[in-house]
């Protein structure tokens, strides 16, 4: 089994952050007062037209002084890998500063051959996760590089808790170039038609340095290419739809449900 099925939740990851809300363009908001943070809230969605799912439910949110807050989200995933339907949940905490913000916790799911997998996750954003920036203005045409960072223990074993294998991921990344925002205009989502905008960039992701009990030597990170499209929906405060394009594959991300 490679290495890299067994951190696949890093990469679902990367697609959360970077399907990422805004607040409502008519009324913007700090980012501690988004209106899809709150207690109870939640967000469905599916990957490449329904082969994958999730949904983050929002369970808490604390707001500290200033434009400070965190949030204990409970994030729920399943997605085929290796020829294998994989679900598995878990538990995450999101803690939000001036500075930016970062995510921790762990995915349990239910791996290859009767095991079970439990990740470790603790990633970085150089901005705010879910969304691209603390406060945004209608009148910006473009939107600074940004840069996704995240860390991985994952341990495999069989249902008697019998440990097989660990693995440990180092500075896995997903960087961006500047982003650019187009025309707003009318598009279909899952939700119905809603005015939505492009957001559009270019990119690299980043496998990370892998270190495993599989293996004798740490693997060297792998890295690749890859163009992005966002479309922000103002209606929902949510970019409602995503594609990203690796090589000649192409990956849909697309909310479902927001309540």
């Amino acid at each position: 089994m490679k290495a890299h099925s067994r951190i696949a939740p890093l990469h679902l990851f990367f697609s959360l952050a970077l399907l990422g809300s805004w607040t409502n363009a008519h009324a913007e908001q700090v980012y501690c007062q988004s209106p899809w943070l709150k207690p109870n809230g939640k967000i469905e969605g599916n990957i490449n037209g329904g082969k994958g799912h999730f949904t983050i439910r929002i369970k808490q949110v604390t707001k500290a002084a200033g434009n400070d807050c965190h949030a204990d989200l409970h994030i729920q995933a399943n997605a085929p890998i290796a020829g294998q339907q994989i679900n598995g949940s878990g538990n995450f905490r999101l803690m939000v500063n001036s500075g930016g913000s970062t995510l921790s916790g762990s995915f349990d799911s239910a791996g290859l051959l009767g095991t079970v997998m439990r990740s470790v996750v603790t990633s970085r954003v150089n901005g705010y996760f879910l969304k691209p920036a603390n406060v945004m203005t209608e009148q910006s045409g473009s939107l600074p590089a940004q840069t996704y960072r995240a860390d991985a223990q994952a341990s495999m074993s069989l249902p008697s808790a019998l440990p097989i294998s660990q693995v440990n991921v180092e500075n896995a990344f997903l960087q961006s170039a500047q982003r650019k925002i187009g025309k707003e205009q009318q598009i279909h989502t899952q939700m119905g038609s809603m005015s939505c905008k492009p957001v559009t960039y270019t990119g690299t992701i980043s496998s990370g340095q892998i270190q495993s009990t599989l293996i004798s030597s740490g693997k060297s990170p792998r890295s690749k290419p890859i163009t992005v499209t966002e479309w922000y929906c103002p209606e929902k405060g949510l970019t409602m739809k995503m594609d990203i394009k690796s090589g000649n594959s192409v990956y849909t991300v697309a909310v479902t449900h927001v309540n």
